[in-house]
């Protein structure tokens, strides 16, 4: 047994692959790749640490969603309020999403309305998030209507709704517990 442990290599680590690296120059490991092998070079405990960091992210975004959605009317106007003070209240947890998308608010106003949708309009796939004003908000915000009728199940829906607006893609790639 204890000379199955001696014959199995160490994990590597960052130290141990820079000094491969300065013996053999035929192969080098590109700076996005260390990132990555810190993280795995580090303890599992501390590892599990940062996965348990982005549930908690995920399990507060949800209370915070049904808590706007208990809230929420068949009023546009009513929905940008009650959203406008939730982003107020919650400003360090939508930071990131208000950046990438500064009108969020007017696409969950749309999205609150419960609607039987018949069609998905277009947005501009050329225009960022950022320059979205509030027809494009409209569209994207109604469409989800669509998506949520015609899919089979709610994951299916957010993935058909991401794929017809590419833009929305940076929320769910930078935002933790987004999806």
């Amino acid at each position: 047994m204890d000379a199955m442990k001696q014959q199995q290599s160490p994990t590597p680590t960052v130290d141990t692959i820079e000094e491969l690296n300065r013996e053999d120059n035929d192969f080098e490991i590109p700076p996005t790749d260390r990132s990555l092998l810190v993280a795995l070079s580090e303890p599992r405990e501390s590892r599990k640490t940062m996965s348990s960091s982005n549930n908690l992210q995920k399990i507060e975004f949800v209370r915070i969603a049904e808590e706007m959605f208990s809230e929420r009317t068949n009023k546009i106007e009513s929905n940008l309020s009650s959203l406008s003070q939730f982003f107020d209240r919650y400003e360090v947890d939508f930071a990131l999403v208000l950046v990438r998308c500064p009108h969020f608010a007017i696409i969950l106003s749309h999205i609150f309305i419960l609607r039987f949708g018949w069609r998905v309009e277009n947005v501009s796939w050329k225009t960022d998030m950022k320059d979205w004003h509030s027809e494009e908000c409209r569209r994207v915000g109604r469409a989800f209507a669509t998506f949520l009728r015609v899919a089979e199940q709610g994951e299916a829906s957010v993935d058909a709704w991401s794929k017809n607006y590419p833009q929305l893609t940076i929320l769910f790639d930078d935002v933790p517990g987004f999806r």
